[in-house]
């Protein structure tokens, strides 16, 4: 007797988009690289020593941006990964839903 293949859970996330946990993976695996290729070229990249005082409010948000880069990204992975790990306990719930059903 065979079963029939099951398919795989799927988990709402930002309320519009239907992911498998194969799929959450990749784009977390896109999202690592192009955060490391970000870095990489910040890192590459001349310094900023100074935001010029006489600069235009554009220029000074972009220089205070592109200075404090390493921080922001830091603040950013830890937001997310408190992310990851409530959509992959979301899909834990639902694994043990499915196994409880039958």
């Amino acid at each position: 007797m065979s079963k029939t293949p099951t398919p795989p859970i799927k988990v709402r996330l930002y309320g519009f988009l239907n992911i498998t946990r194969r799929t959450y993976y990749y784009m977390l695996a896109v999202t690592g690289g192009l955060l490391a290729a970000g870095l990489g070229y910040w890192a590459l990249s001349p310094k900023v020593e100074f935001i010029p005082p006489d600069a235009p409010f554009g220029t000074k948000l972009i220089l205070w941006v592109w200075m404090y880069l390493p921080w922001l990204v830091l603040i950013g992975v830890l937001v997310s990964s408190i992310e990851v790990w409530l959509v992959l306990r979301k899909f834990s719930s639902e694994e043990a839903k499915r196994r409880n059903d039958g």
